[in-house]
């Protein structure tokens, strides 16, 4: 049902932001043990101690953000292409709209399951946006940006959801202009979720046997971003469901 695949896709979000939170977490111990561990320094034993316990710990918490974050990867990838294997076999189930909607072929829920559920995730992503933008941590900046574009989408997907409940409600401009809003600032996320993998690489992970990590700026994943909104924007990506 429209509820059930809605519930598996806010679960795969949540899951994603949590192991986020660990990595992030993670990276402020260790810039603090850094600024502790200054060259030269004379430190005491047990201040050792407690540097090599932290560094385990952070060993440890990176272990189960990795194994996270592959459940994760791979339960959306799986359902991902179960619903791609759909689609094709049942060719009705996605249509070419171009913002133009008919009582045949249109699908568009309007119970409170989901306008209330967009309402829900608005305050949280909200609230994790501004929380994430007090630092000058490049992912976590890009989380932050990633959050509100998010904010934004659930924010005119439940006033769409709950206020357009007819075909001619969703064949006026209004509709067309909320919609977009919905659905282009997920398109734009795309851009920030790569510029974050973009600072783990950059960052983060080491080299391995004198090769380096393959690694792609954070301007092609921001015109990516603006590439796939401006497609949207034209109607390619417009679909009856």
């Amino acid at each position: 049902t429209p509820q059930l695949l809605t519930t598996i896709a806010h679960t795969q979000h949540l899951g994603i932001f949590n192991c986020l939170d660990i990595t992030i977490k993670r990276w402020r111990s260790a810039r603090k043990m850094c600024r502790i561990t200054r060259p030269g320094s004379a430190l005491s034993s047990k201040v050792m101690d407690c540097c090599r316990g932290g560094a385990a710990y952070a060993s440890t918490c990176s272990s189960y953000t990795v194994i996270s974050a592959m459940s994760v990867t791979g339960i959306s990838f799986i359902f991902s292409d179960f619903m791609t294997q759909v689609a094709l076999i049942n060719t009705d189930i996605y249509q070419k709209a171009n913002f133009a909607y008919d009582s045949i072929n249109t699908r568009f829920d309007t119970t409170a399951w989901t306008w209330l559920t967009d309402y829900i995730l608005a305050a949280i992503m909200i609230t994790c946006s501004l929380k994430s933008m007090k630092t000058n941590l490049g992912i976590e900046q890009n989380l932050s940006r990633l959050l509100f574009c998010y904010f934004i989408s659930v924010t005119a997907g439940g006033i769409a959801h709950q206020n357009f409940t007819t075909i001619e409600d969703m064949n006026t401009a209004e509709f067309r202009i909320l919609w977009t809003i919905c659905v282009g600032t997920v398109t734009l996320a795309g851009a920030f979720i790569g510029s974050m993998g973009s600072n783990i690489v950059q960052s983060c992970l080491p080299k391995k046997a004198g090769a380096d990590l393959i690694f792609v700026s954070e301007w092609f994943w921001y015109l990516y971003g603006i590439f796939l909104t401006a497609m949207y924007i034209n109607g390619y990506l417009s679909l009856n469901r």
